[in-house]
């Protein structure tokens, strides 16, 4: 058995070659075994875990940083890049520090509030793979709250404004039809999905149209 003081050196040796720190007051740590001694460490990815003597010394580092890196789904960056699109699709929000959230893998469950403010868990497969939606209810609501907000913006950035109860609204089918006027005061009742993507009231256009054929007086 190696006496504490030189188990100390191979612990301090092998966290210089990591680039890690010890996470506590080294000089009260003591070494009891060489299977029974677990050292606290934090990576220089700054994660917080316990690892036995033996594993530190034969060069077993951070298993967090390891899943990472070998995680066959996605990045961590591209998995956050799809939670901020989901949760915006669904109007839900972290539960959290978004920016110390570490990617392991599609079945770890995320922590969120929904849309009234109350805690949901749900598991990244669940949140990102819209195709997986398992509740109907839930997909027809995160439809609207995407839809909605488009259609808000459209409304916002033309200057029109939603007849009837924009607050309401539901939006249920790619043809359901909408009435908008626009700053003009006319009143146009089409697709929300061609408004969406065309955005030009009808009457304006055709008051445009004629006046480019109305000949000029010379």
């Amino acid at each position: 058995m190696i006496s504490n003081k030189q188990a100390k050196e191979n612990i301090s040796k092998k966290l210089e070659e990591y680039g890690y720190s010890f996470d506590g007051d080294f000089e009260a740590f003591e070494y009891i075994g060489y299977k029974k001694t677990y050292i606290p460490v934090i990576c220089n990815n700054g994660h917080h875990y316990n690892v036995r003597y033996p594993n530190l010394i034969s060069k077993s580092k951070c298993d967090k940083c390891h899943k990472i890196k070998v995680s066959k789904y996605t990045s961590n960056t591209e998995a956050k890049e799809k939670i901020k699109e989901s949760l915006e699709y669904r109007g839900y929000k972290f539960d959290g520090d978004f920016d110390k959230f570490i990617y392991v893998n599609s079945k770890m469950i995320i922590n969120l509030l929904d849309e009234k403010g109350e805690k949901i868990n749900l598991l990244y497969d669940s949140l990102t793979i819209k195709s997986k939606y398992k509740n109907k209810t839930e997909n027809r609501k995160a439809i609207n709250i995407n839809i909605k907000s488009k259609l808000k913006k459209t409304l916002e950035d033309n200057n029109y404004t939603f007849i009837g109860s924009f607050n309401r609204f539901f939006y249920k089918k790619t043809n359901m039809k909408i009435t908008v006027k626009c700053e003009r005061g006319h009143q146009n009742t089409l697709s929300i999905n061609y408004f969406i993507k065309n955005n030009v009231c009808r009457d304006c256009k055709k008051e445009n149209s004629k006046r480019l054929k109305k000949p000029s007086n010379h």
